[in-house]
């Protein structure tokens, strides 16, 4: 393995991976390997194939959230085993499902521009250069090989006996003799088209058979150069198969498999192990931790590869199972002048920021009393108070908003105060951030949130992290954009691998990942579930913040509303109290029936302050 490590980092410094969108264009298959869930019988009712707008549908959605490539997958010629699949066909205007897939590529790459890569079995080069003429590359698994002649280096003497033999994974499937599967290999090299290839560990095979696999790719990858990845994935029993009862292989077969590919393919090649399969390190646990050591020992046995999206989400699914939860909660942002002029914010007013979007506003305790009276009737669990730098507020201020808040709901869970206003508060008093802390907490303070902590320095990570927030710059209105000196806002693709990359390096310290629909919007955020988020955040009744840069989200995302929206993508939604607790049924039954809200009163604005003050200062004098 260290030998392996050595040469992948010869020529490679970087893991990669590659967002895609999966298009099933058809699960019926003519070929039934004993370990394989994607091929499905033909159901009555159920068409054979996707039509081309469902294609389409899911393509463009596929380039909304930031993918670069469609992969479609199929079984291997199913019209030759099903008559009512080649009558589909035939409606359809296309003869087979090459003809067809060929189409609904050309369709994918006009429309939406994602590159088609295509899994499309066994073919002949025809079938090849016609494909490559729609997509970016193609690719087909090797299964293992008994023995190869060295006179020619393509042709076997046959398949390791107990793949083929009856009971075996490859009785009854024609798709899968090697000789066939190494000929389209080496037509898609004749043809100069770019190829993925790999092998299946596990099925029966010896050490040998793989070496022997790998050592025919290695022949023909010398000879055409068309071979851009290998992939050495292991065998996993499946529920429903005829395998399901079989022995996986250890985390020792894949490692000691990767490695081999490694070391035969050299430092150039790239080499990927789906990490959504990875056994973990000890046969008798499956516990994140285990799954964890197993990853890392793929890297040390020279992968360089890897769908970091499909590893945070198989992360995400071992620590925190497929619940979404969210709070009911109502953000209160008591003012928006600020001493402080970050060159990101457009929620800040003061003498130099007056042209921005929105008035300047100080909101009175009692209408913060009210705002959190009504949170907690409509079924809140928390309040989340933040608010500008005010020239003058002191500490008593803070606790004073603290004191209004419980009072008005003695129930309430109070999430207030950032760093920033921690600091200011504490200083304005003459005490340190611990002794402010501690006052604060004792009026009532439950949590912090992390906001405004814009850089998390590692000594500072002492515990208590409740969940982490990527927030994506919401330019529009932001200061540092509006003077040319920003780009936008990050791209959909920035913020799905962030999210999963936060997944995979903070764990098993910080286990909860969070998607902001204030700043992405519910259908983008939703997206963020499959990439290692595990909450949607709150459902907010008010937000200025965000707002003020220019986001069209933010004011209100009801239960209802997000339990739809968490359903639709296919998990579990559930409430939960700020620090991840079960919230009372009273408040979740409320929530359910909340009234309309009430309408907000701002309190006055910059200018009126000073007149207030003027005035003030003016009477004393006389």
């Amino acid at each position: 393995m260290a030998e392996a490590a050595a040469l992948r980092d010869q020529g490679h410094r970087c893991i990669t991976f590659s967002p895609k969108v999966f298009l099933p264009l058809t699960r019926l298959c003519r070929d039934s390997c004993g370990y394989c869930t994607f091929a499905q019988p033909l159901q009555p009712g159920r068409r054979a194939y996707m039509t081309l707008e469902e294609v389409l549908a899911v393509a463009r959605l596929g380039a909304q959230q930031g993918c670069s490539e469609a992969l479609f997958t199929l079984g291997d010629k199913p019209e030759l085993l099903y008559p009512e699949a080649a009558a589909e066909l035939a409606a359809m205007g296309y003869s087979s499902t090459l003809d067809y897939v060929a189409a609904a590529a050309a369709a994918v790459l006009a429309e939406t521009g994602l590159m088609p890569h295509i899994n499309a079995g066994v073919m002949g080069q025809q079938d090849i250069e016609r494909l490559k003429a729609v997509s970016a590359s193609q690719g087909l698994m090797l299964e293992e090989l008994k023995a190869v002649s060295a006179s020619q280096g393509l042709m076997l003497e046959g398949v390791a006996p107990a793949l083929a033999a009856p009971g075996g994974p490859h009785w009854g499937c024609p798709d899968k003799e090697p000789a066939a599967r190494l000929a389209t290999i080496e037509a898609a090299g004749r043809a100069r088209t770019p190829y993925t290839s790999g092998i299946l560990i596990g099925i029966g095979e010896s050490r040998r058979e793989r070496l022997l696999a790998l050592h025919a790719l290695r022949l023909l990858q010398q000879q055409h150069g068309h071979i851009m990845e290998l992939i050495v994935q292991n065998f996993r029993a499946k529920p429903g198969t005829a395998m399901q009862h079989y022995a996986e292989p250890p985390l020792e077969e894949l490692l000691w498999s990767v490695a081999a590919a490694r070391i035969m393919f050299g430092p150039d090649m790239n080499i990927q192990a789906p990490p959504n399969l990875t056994p973990a390190s000890s046969s008798s646990s499956s516990s994140s931790r285990e799954v964890d050591a197993s990853w890392r020992a793929l890297l040390d046995a020279g992968i360089n590869d890897w769908a970091v999206v499909a590893a945070a989400d198989a992360l995400r699914a071992a620590v925190c199972g497929d619940d979404v939860s969210y709070v009911v909660n109502r953000n209160i942002n008591y003012t928006n002048v600020c001493t402080y002029g970050c060159k990101f914010c457009a929620f800040s007013k003061g003498k130099s920021a007056e042209s921005l979007r929105g008035a300047p506003y100080l909101l009175p305790l009692e209408e913060v009393a009210r705002r959190t009276a009504e949170a907690w009737d409509r079924g809140a669990t928390e309040v989340c108070l933040q608010g500008g730098i005010h020239p003058d507020f002191t500490g008593q201020t803070y606790l004073d908003i603290l004191a209004a808040c419980k009072a008005a709901a003695p129930g309430i869970h109070v999430h207030a105060f950032s760093p920033l206003e921690v600091l200011h508060g504490a200083s304005t008093l003459g005490i340190s951030v611990s002794d402010f802390l501690s006052q604060l907490k004792a009026a009532g303070l439950g949590s912090l949130p992390g906001t405004a902590a814009e850089v998390l320095d590692p000594q500072a990570r002492t515990g208590g992290i409740t969940e982490f927030v990527p927030l994506p710059f919401v330019h529009m209105e932001a200061p540092i954009y509006l003077a040319g000196a920003a780009r936008q806002g990050p791209t959909l693709r920035e913020c799905v691998l962030l999210h999963a990359v936060a997944r995979l390096v903070l764990h098993p310290l910080i286990t909860n990942i969070q998607a902001s629909w204030v700043k992405m919007g519910p259908q983008q955020a939703v997206a963020l579930l499959a990439a290692g988020c595990n909450d949607m955040g709150g459902s907010i009744m008010n937000e200025s913040i965000t707002r003020a840069a220019g986001a069209s989200y933010g004011q209100e995302l009801p239960p209802q509303q997000m339990e739809v929206v968490i359903a639709a993508a296919g998990r579990r939604p559930r409430q939960r109290t700020t620090l991840y607790g079960r919230p009372p049924a009273s408040q979740t039954a409320a929530s359910f029936a909340a009234p309309e809200l009430q309408p907000v009163q701002m309190g006055s604005g910059w200018r009126q302050q000073q007149q207030q003050q003027q005035q003030q200062q003016q009477a004393a004098g006389a």
